[in-house]
């Protein structure tokens, strides 16, 4: 693991620790057309207080400590639009393959400025800056 990494180890974990646990609540879906790769950058943290996902121009890092992500590594991401077939957008994290072929799958059913949710997971996540 990256010495920068173990540094900052125990800001996510305090992150995550310090983290108000709610029940889903759900949404009306949002724009989808709102839903981008910029919309994204930022420090985003999980209402269940399990995982935050950190938006760069370098990538997404990922504190999931279940799957021993621990933010040391800048994962590609991209937001799928999937409106031709009805459905909201997917945000696709490639922290696997390397080709999409097996990424980590938020479907997003609405964004703002402070949070994006997630209808069909029952997920919702807020904006730490």
């Amino acid at each position: 693991m990256k010495w920068a990494a173990w540094k900052l180890l125990p800001l996510f974990t305090q992150i995550l620790d310090r983290t108000e646990r709610t029940e889903y609540r759900y949404e009306a879906p949002g724009d989808y057309s709102a839903v981008t790769e910029e919309a994204l950058a930022g420090i985003w943290v999980d209402d269940a207080g399990t995982t935050v996902l950190l938006f760069s121009e370098d990538g997404c890092r990922i504190v999931y400590p279940e799957l021993e992500l621990l933010g040391e590594t800048a994962y590609a991401f991209r937001v799928r639009d999937r409106s031709s077939v009805g459905y909201c957008p997917a945000l696709d994290i490639d922290y696997l393959q390397n080709d999409f072929s097996a990424p980590l799958v938020y479907y997003v059913s609405g964004i703002d400025d402070t949070h994006f949710w997630s209808n069909t997971q029952n997920e919702c996540f807020r904006r730490l800056a």
